[in-house]
């Protein structure tokens, strides 16, 4: 029978806040995706749930959705701790974030080895760049995509990018779509496999 929702949702205190997991169980390539600020583990209109049910289908990928209940907290750590109950053996991260979920992956996915690949849409640039650019900097994954909509107000700021020297950093431009990619909702769902490459 084809799933339609997560296997299990899981909730855990973090900084005063509660942050909760969906999960779907997979193989041991996880995909990870970390919501914008104050975001659900489902997304808008299940836009994450509809993600992660897409990949698992095609690729038996183990999906982890995450809440963001807070702004600027790191909680990558959390989310790893949560991965590793669920798989067993070596295992990689791709990792997805949107928004301050994006920011979080800019910012610390160098301090987990696990995280191979990223793909992060419309992550605020202007926010303490410095701590943005020395992230990308010390990423030593495979690759990280940097995604943003023409019309999102981050856009006009991406040559900063071009400051960083990181092979495995990319930068594309969506035309038409906006912070939250209102009324794409399915070119949304497909950015993972547009940037990420599966293989």
């Amino acid at each position: 029978m084809e799933k339609t929702d997560f296997d299990e949702i899981i909730s855990l205190p973090f900084e005063n806040e509660m942050i909760e997991y969906g999960i779907i169980k997979g193989n041991n390539t996880v995909f990870f995706t970390k919501a914008g600020a104050n975001g659900s583990m489902r997304g808008y209109q299940d836009k994450y749930l509809k993600m992660g049910l897409n990949l698992h289908k095609k690729y038996g990928f183990t999906i982890v959705c995450s809440s963001n209940p807070f702004a600027y907290e790191e909680s990558i750590g959390q989310a790893i701790d949560v991965i590793e109950q669920y798989v067993k053996g070596p295992y990689q991260i791709y990792y997805f974030g949107h928004s301050n979920g994006a920011t979080m992956g800019a910012r610390y996915a160098w301090k987990y080895p696990q995280i191979k690949r990223l793909v992060l849409v419309n992550g605020p640039i202007m926010i303490n760049w410095h701590q943005t650019k020395t992230g990308i900097s010390q990423f030593q994954g495979e690759q990280m995509a940097l995604v943003y909509g023409a019309e999102d107000f981050s856009a006009k700021f991406i040559g900063m990018f071009d400051l960083i020297d990181n092979p495995a950093k990319s930068v594309h431009i969506i035309e038409g779509a906006d912070h939250h990619f209102v009324g794409l909702l399915e070119d949304f769902i497909a950015l993972p496999e547009k940037y990420l490459m599966f293989s």
